[in-house]
C-alpha cells in the first residue's frame, strides 16, 4: 500500500517499509551509485522527517486516539551521600557497609509524585556509555528492543481504533490502521525500526555487528547513535539522554538532534539532553536550558533569556564566542573576567551561589506551570521456579550413607528446597525494583581552591616546562602514501546482493605528519578517521594493507615503531584496581629511558597530573566505567596523561576531547598544544570542536565517508586558508559570519551536502595543489602492575564444619565429602571468581602490548605470580579451621601434606580459569567451558563413583582427572596409615587402610605418582595460558 501526501514534497525520496502492510514515500529521484556499484537511495532530509511525522499526527487526531502528554516537574530535589575514606580513595567493606545516598524533594509526573507504581514505559534513559550486546547486529538490537518496549501500549492503541471504527468513527484511513498493524505485529524487521533505523543513518551499518573491544565491529558515532535508537523504538513519552554527542561530528549531531526536536514538537513528547560543547546550531535547536554549576541551577527558562539573564548581571557573550562555551565559562572563576562587560576596575567575582540566588529571585522561576495527572499505575507480574525432586535409590543405601530413611522427610526436604526458591525470588524481585546497582559509587573530589588556581596557572602557560624539556626524544616525522585498507565483505552484506569478497574502507590516502605541527584528522561519522589512525599506528589485527609508511625517511617496522610512538584510544582502557597515580608512575616507570632519574621522573609525573587536572585525583581508583571510580571526563584526562608521562616522540589522540565540557576540552587541548611546542609530533581526531580549539591546530586532513581524504593542508590564521579552498568550489554554500568553521565544513561535507550540489569532494582534492606528498613518525613503550584493590577477588571464602570419629564406615565418607568439596568446590570457587578479573586485564594487555609496552611472558608471569600470595593465606586460613576440625592428626607431617595438596589443587584451579578466558574470545564462553570441565572432573572424582566401581573402558578418565588425584592425595595422607578397626555394612569390621584399598583403590604405590601428577597438570595449564596469550588475539580491529 502507498500514501502519498496532497501537499507538495521535497524531492529526496524516502521509503519506510515493513514486510507488505506500509510503504510511505515522496517523490522520487535518481539513486546515487556507490564505488563498489550498489545503488544507494538519496539521503532522508528534515522535511522529509517532518512530513511524516505531521502525516502520522493529522491521522492520530482524526482518530480520535491521542497518546498521554507527561510533564515532569521536580522541587528542591537534593541528593546527598556520605562518604568515609581513608588516606587512599579505594574502596573498603567500612565504605560498602556505611556509604547511603539520600534524594530529598520531590519528583512529579503530570502532578502526581514518582514512586515504584509510576508506569516505566513512560520514561526511558539514554546512558553515555554504549553497553551493546556485541554479537547482534544494529537492525537486530534496534528490533529486539522495538519488540520488548512497544508491543503492549500499541494492542491497546489498536484496540480502541477498532472500537470507534466501530462507533462514531464510519470511515478510517487504511493507512494509519496498517501503520499500528505494522507497529504492533511486524514480523521480522517492522516499520517502526526502519523508520529510526533510517532516521538516525544507520542503514549503511544496519546489518553490521555492533562489536566491542575484542570484535571489530561499527565506529563509536554509530554505536552512540544505536544507543539512542534504543530508547527512541520504545513507548516512552519523555526521555532523559546523557550526553549523546559523544563520538559524533557536529554535522550529525544537529542531524540528529534536529530530528529530535522534530519528534518532541510533533509528537508532544518531553526531553531533557545533556550534551558537551553543543555547536551553535545545535543549541538553537532547544526550547530551554537548564544550566548546572556544582550541583545548583544557575539558570533554567527559554534558550533565548539565557544571555540576557546574564547580561543582567553585567556579563555580555562576544560575537564570535558560541553561546554554549560561553554559559559554561562565565561560572568559572579562571575565565569569568574576560566576559565582564562593565569597568574593569568594578569587576568582582561572582560565586555559583550568587547567581543561583539571582536567577531564584527572578521572573523566570515563575514561569513553571500546574502539573498534570500521573497515568495509572500498572501490574505487576511475579514469576516462581518450582523445584524438581528427584527419585530416592532405597532405603537400604540410604541408611548406609546415614540418611534419615521416614517418609515424611522426603516432603520436609521439598517443601524447605521450595521455600528457598521462593524466597530467593522474591528477595530477588524486591532487591531489582528498590535497590539501586551495589557498585554506582564515583569519586568526585571537589578541587582546593589553591590547587585549582595552580592548575589553572600551569596550564595557562604556554611553553613547555623545563621538566618536559630535559626527558631526551628525537623529533621523527612520518609519511604514508596510497594507503588502502580491505577487510572481508560482511556476511550480511553478501545475502543482500553484494557481489564484492572485500569492502574498501580507506581509499588511497596520501600525506604527512611533522615534528612541531599539531595536526588534526577530521571527517563526518563513518569516514575512516580511527581506522586510519589505526592502521598508521599499527594496532589492525584483521584486514588487508596496501601502501608505504615510512618514518623519518625508513621503512617503518612495527617492533621500533611502538617505542617511539603514543596512542590514546577512544575508549579509555585502564587497570580498574590502580589509582591515578599508579597509573602514571607504571606508565613512567616501565616506559621512560633508564637514564632518567627517580627524581626527575617523579617531577614529570606531577608535571603531567597538573596539566591535565589530575593533582586532586592522585589517590582516586580508576574503577570500572560507568560503575565505580573515575567519571567519563577524568577517564578521559586520565588515558592522555598515561601517554603523556611516556614522552614519546610521535602521539595519536583518539578524539581527546570527546566526553569533556567546553572548559576541560580547552585545558586539554592547551596541554596538547605545550606538547607541540616541544617538538613532539602529535596527531588528534576530534568532533564538535569550538572555534578556539579547531584554530589552536596548525592542519588539517579531512576526510569524507568511504574512506577518502578531500582536503589535506594548512588552517591558515582563523582558518582563513581552508575557508579559502572550499569556497572556490562552485556550489559550495559561503560561511556564515560567526559560524563555526569546524561545524561549516563538516556540514558542507556532508553526503547530502555534496549529493545536492552534485560534486565529488575526493575528485575535487585530487585535482588541486593540494594534493601532494610529505614524510612523519610515531614511538614508544609501557607496562603494567596489578595492585591488590579490588575485595571481591581478594576476600576468603570458607566455612565448612565437620568432625570424624573414626567408627564406622559412615565415618569415613563423612571425611571423603569434606575433601570432596575442599578439592572441588572451593577450588572452582576461585577459578569462577578469577575470570572476569583475568578477562577485564585481557582487554589492557591488547592496548599495552600494542604499544610494545612489555612482553607476552612478562605478563603471563605477573598474573600467575600475583595470585600466589592470596592463595597462600586462603590456604592456611581454611586449613587452620577445618583441619582440626575434622579430627585428623595434629602432626606436622600430615598438616603439611594437607596444606601442599589444597596448595597444588588451588593452583590448576587457579590456572584453569585463566586458561579458559586466554583460549576463548569472551568471558560467557570462558565460564561455559570451565563449567563444562568442571562437570567432567566432578563426576570422575572417586566420589560419587569410587575408582574400583568405574567401568574399565572409562578409568582412563580417572587418572586423567586432577580432582581426583587430589582427593586421592588429601585421603591417604591422612588416613593411608590408620589401623584403627571401623563397622563396614555387610562385611564386618575393617581397619581404615584396608577399606580404602577396598573401596576406593587407594595404594602406597600411586602416592608419589599423583603428587608428581599435580606439578604436571600446573606446568601444562601455565604453559597453554602462555600460548594462549601469545598466539590468540579475538581482538578485531
Amino acid at each position: 500500500m502507498e500514501y502519498r501526501e496532497k501537499q507538495p514534497v521535497p524531492a529526496a525520496a524516502v521509503e519506510l517499509a515493513c514486510g507488505e502492510d506500509l510503504w510511505w514515500s515522496s517523490s522520487a529521484d535518481v539513486a546515487t551509485t556507490t564505488t563498489a556499484g550498489r545503488r544507494e537511495p538519496p539521503p532522508l532530509t528534515h522535511e522529509d522527517n517532518r512530513g511524516f511525522l505531521q502525516m502520522l499526527r493529522e491521522k492520530k487526531q482524526r482518530l480520535g486516539v491521542e497518546a498521554a502528554k507527561v510533564e515532569v516537574a521536580f522541587e528542591r530535589l537534593t541528593v546527598e551521600a556520605d562518604v568515609r575514606v581513608g588516606r587512599r580513595a579505594v574502596p573498603t567493606l567500612l565504605n560498602c557497609a556505611i556509604n547511603a545516598a539520600q534524594i530529598k524533594g520531590k519528583v512529579m509526573y503530570n502532578g502526581q509524585a514518582m514512586t515504584s507504581s509510576t508506569p516505566h514505559y513512560l520514561r526511558a534513559y539514554v546512558s553515555q556509555y554504549d553497553l551493546h550486546h556485541p554479537e547482534m547486529t544494529v537492525r537486530e538490537t534496534i528490533d529486539f528492543s522495538s519488540k520488548m518496549l512497544g508491543t503492549s501500549n500499541q494492542l491497546e492503541m489498536l484496540g480502541e481504533a477498532i472500537r470507534r471504527k466501530k462507533g462514531a468513527i464510519n470511515k478510517v484511513d487504511q493507512d494509519l490502521d496498517s501503520f499500528i498493524k505494522a507497529t504492533t505485529f511486524g514480523e521480522g524487521n517492522n516499520l517502526t525500526t526502519n523508520y529510526i533505523i533510517k532516521i538516525l543513518g544507520l542503514s549503511e551499518c544496519a546489518d553490521t555487528l555492533v562489536g566491542d573491544e575484542l570484535r571489530r565491529g561499527i565506529s563509536g558515532g554509530q554505536k552512540k547513535r544505536a544507543t539512542i535508537g534504543e530508547m527512541l523504538v520504545g513507548l516512552a513519552r519523555c526521555f532523559f539522554m546523557d550526553d549523546i554527542s559523544t563520538g559524533l561530528d557536529s554535522s550529525t549531531t544537529f542531524e540528529i538532534m534536529k530530528f529530535l526536536q522534530q519528534m518532541a514538537h510533533l509528537m508532544d513528547l518531553t526531553m531533557v539532553i545533556s550534551l558537551l560543547q553543543p555547536p551553535p546550531e545545535t543549541l538553537e535547536l532547544f526550547d530551554d536550558i537548564i544550566l548546572l554549576c556544582e550541583g545548583e541551577i544557575v539558570y533554567h527558562g527559554p534558550r533565548e533569556n539565557a544571555t540576557g539573564f546574564f547580561e543582567t548581571m553585567g556579563f555580555k557573550c562576544p560575537s564570535r564566542k558560541n553561546v554554549a562555551d560561553f554559559l559554561q565559562e562565565v561560572t568559572s572563576k579562571m575565565d569569568q573576567k574576560q566576559y565582564w562587560a562593565g569597568d574593569e576596575n568594578k569587576y568582582q567575582y561572582h560565586s555559583i551561589e550568587k547567581f543561583s540566588e539571582s536567577f531564584r529571585t527572578s521572573y523566570l522561576p515563575q514561569l513553571v506551570g500546574d502539573k498534570l495527572c500521573s497515568p495509572s499505575d500498572t501490574g505487576k507480574n511475579k514469576e516462581e521456579f518450582h523445584y524438581n525432586n528427584a527419585n530416592t535409590v532405597g532405603e537400604a543405601i540410604l541408611k548406609i550413607r546415614g540418611q534419615l530413611t521416614q517418609w515424611h522427610w522426603y516432603w520436609i526436604c521439598v517443601s524447605i528446597l521450595f521455600g528457598y526458591s521462593v524466597a530467593f525470588n522474591i528477595l530477588s524481585i524486591f532487591a531489582l525494583e528498590f535497590m539501586n546497582s551495589p557498585h554506582k559509587h564515583q569519586v568526585n573530589i571537589k578541587a582546593a581552591k589553591g590547587n585549582l588556581e595552580y592548575s589553572c596557572q600551569m596550564v595557562g602557560n604556554g611553553s613547555a616546562s623545563t621538566d618536559q624539556a630535559i626527558l631526551p626524544f628525537r623529533p621523527l616525522s612520518l609519511v604514508f602514501d596510497h594507503i588502502n585498507y580491505f577487510v572481508d565483505m560482511p556476511k550480511e552484506m553478501t545475502k543482500n546482493g553484494v557481489t564484492e569478497k572485500k569492502l574498501q574502507l580507506l581509499q588511497d590516502v596520501s600525506g604527512a605528519f611533522r615534528p612541531g605541527v599539531l595536526t588534526a584528522l577530521m571527517g563526518i561519522t563513518g569516514a575512516g578517521k580511527t581506522t586510519l589512525l589505526d592502521v598508521l599506528a599499527g594496532r589492525k589485527t584483521g584486514g588487508y594493507t596496501e601502501g608505504t609508511v615510512k618514518i623519518a625517511g625508513y621503512p617503518k617496522k612495527q617492533e621500533t615503531f611502538s617505542r617511539i610512538s603514543g596512542y590514546c584510544e577512544q575508549s579509555d582502557i585502564h587497570s580498574p584496581n590502580l589509582t591515578v597515580y599508579e597509573s602514571l608512575k607504571f606508565s613512567a616507570w616501565l616506559r621512560l629511558p633508564s637514564n632518567v632519574k627517580p627524581h626527575q621522573r617523579d617531577m614529570f609525573i606531577e608535571e603531567v597530573m597538573s596539566l591535565v587536572e589530575l593533582t586532586d585525583l592522585r589517590n582516586a581508583m580508576v574503577g570500572i566505567p560507568g560503575a565505580t571510580g573515575l567519571s567519563a571526563e577524568q577517564r578521559k584526562r586520565l588515558t592522555i596523561a598515561v601517554e603523556l608521562v611516556a614522552s614519546p616522540s610521535i602521539i595519536f589522540m583518539d578524539e581527546p576531547t570527546t566526553g569533556l565540557d567546553a572548559r576541560a576540552a580547552a585545558i586539554v587541548m592547551r596541554t596538547v598544544r605545550n606538547t607541540v611546542d616541544t617538538g613532539r609530533t602529535v596527531v588528534c581526531t576530534i568532533h564538535q570542536p569550538s572555534i578556539e580549539i579547531f584554530e589552536s591546530f596548525d592542519e588539517l586532513l579531512l576526510m569524507k565517508r568511504g574512506g577518502q581524504l578531500i582536503y589535506s593542508g594548512s588552517l591558515g590564521p582563523l582558518s582563513s586558508s581552508m575557508i579559502k579552498y572550499f569556497e572556490a568550489i562552485p556550489g559550495v554554500p559561503r560561511i556564515n559570519k560567526g559560524q563555526n568553521p569546524a561545524a561549516w565544513m563538516l556540514d558542507i561535507s556532508s553526503h547530502t551536502t555534496e549529493y545536492e550540489i552534485g560534486i565529488n569532494y575526493a575528485e575535487v582534492y585530487r585535482n588541486s595543489s593540494l594534493y601532494r606528498y610529505t614524510p612523519h613518525i610515531v614511538c614508544y613503550y609501557k607496562a603494567i602492575k596489578l595492585g591488590g584493590n579490588n575485595i571481591s577477588h581478594d576476600q576468603i571464602r570458607s566455612n565448612l564444619d565437620f568432625v570424624c570419629n573414626s567408627k564406622d564406615a559412615q565415618d569415613v565418607f563423612n571425611v571423603l565429602g569434606v575433601v570432596y568439596g575442599s578439592a572441588l568446590f572451593l577450588g572452582f570457587m576461585n577459578c569462577s571468581i578469577l575470570q572476569p578479573v583475568v578477562a577485564m586485564e585481557r582487554v589492557v594487555l591488547y592496548r599495552e602490548k600494542a604499544a610494545g609496552m612489555y612482553s607476552t611472558m612478562a605478563y603471563a608471569i605477573a598474573q600467575v605470580s600475583i595470585e600466589l600470595p592470596y592463595m597462600f593465606v586462603q590456604v592456611l586460613m581454611f586449613s587452620a579451621i577445618v583441619y582440626p576440625m575434622i579430627g585428623f592428626q595434629l602432626t606436622a607431617a600430615k598438616f603439611f601434606w594437607f596444606v601442599m595438596y589444597m596448595v597444588m589443587g588451588f593452583m590448576y584451579y587457579t590456572l584453569l580459569g585463566m586458561m579458559t578466558v586466554a583460549l576463548t574470545p569472551n568471558i560467557e564462553i570462558a565460564m561455559g567451558l570451565s563449567f563444562l570441565i568442571f562437570i567432567f572432573w566432578n563426576v570422575f572424582s572417586g566420589f560419587i563413583l569410587a575408582r574400583e566401581m568405574i567401568p574399565v573402558w572409562w578409568r582412563w578418565v580417572y587418572w586423567a582427572d586432577p580432582a581426583a588425584w587430589t582427593v586421592y592425595g588429601l585421603m591417604f595422607s591422612q588416613l593411608g596409615d590408620r589401623t584403627e578397626l571401623i563397622r563396614v555394612p555387610g562385611l564386618g569390621e575393617q581397619t581404615v587402610r584396608e577399606f580404602l584399598e577396598a573401596y576406593l583403590g587407594l595404594q602406597d604405590r600411586y602416592f608419589e605418582l599423583v603428587t608428581c601428577l599435580h606439578l604436571a597438570v600446573i606446568a601444562l595449564f601455565a604453559f597453554l595460558f602462555f600460548l594462549a596469550i601469545k598466539h590468540l588475539k579475538f581482538q578485531r580491529r
